[in-house]
């Protein structure tokens, strides 16, 4: 997986942070869709994820797109010139339609990306992204 598994390195340094009591950290590995559903109609939901748009590896991307309240809900994420990087069963995209769909969409929903440099089988990060986790953290956390 190699940059495309910042989402479980993001999970294991965000367990380790001192978030707030409410504040639940998951990861949804291939299955996001699965966790959107178990959680209901959660406040706030953090996405971490590889996003390939072309920019420079390392480059941080946030997307805040339309929530569910508006007309085109999460279908504004499908309009950008970004893919989102996964060996998951379902895009993110897909698995925000599926949940807007049948009510599951959050409150306010926020992905944070980054440019990965390498995609292939390789349970470590990059140089390039593992040196962004810092910055990454202070994202999230800026967030909650």
């Amino acid at each position: 997986m190699k940059d495309e598994g910042i989402g479980v390195h993001m999970v294991n340094v965000l367990k380790n942070a001192n978030l707030p009591e409410d504040v639940v950290v998951i990861d949804a590995g291939t299955s996001i869709f699965d966790y959107i559903t178990m959680l209901g109609e959660p406040d706030k939901v953090i996405v971490i994820d590889a996003i390939r748009a072309g920019e420079k590896p390392g480059t941080i991307y946030k997307i805040l797109p339309a929530c569910a309240s508006t007309a085109d809900g999460p279908d504004d994420i499908l309009k950008g010139d970004y893919t989102f990087t996964s060996l998951h069963q379902l895009s993110l995209p897909e698995t925000l339609k599926l949940a807007n769909a049948i009510g599951s969409y959050p409150r306010e929903l926020l992905i944070i990306g980054i440019e990965p440099e390498e995609i292939k089988y390789d349970l470590e990060l990059s140089d390039t992204v593992r040196q962004k986790i810092p910055r990454l953290t202070e994202l999230v956390i800026s967030e909650i």
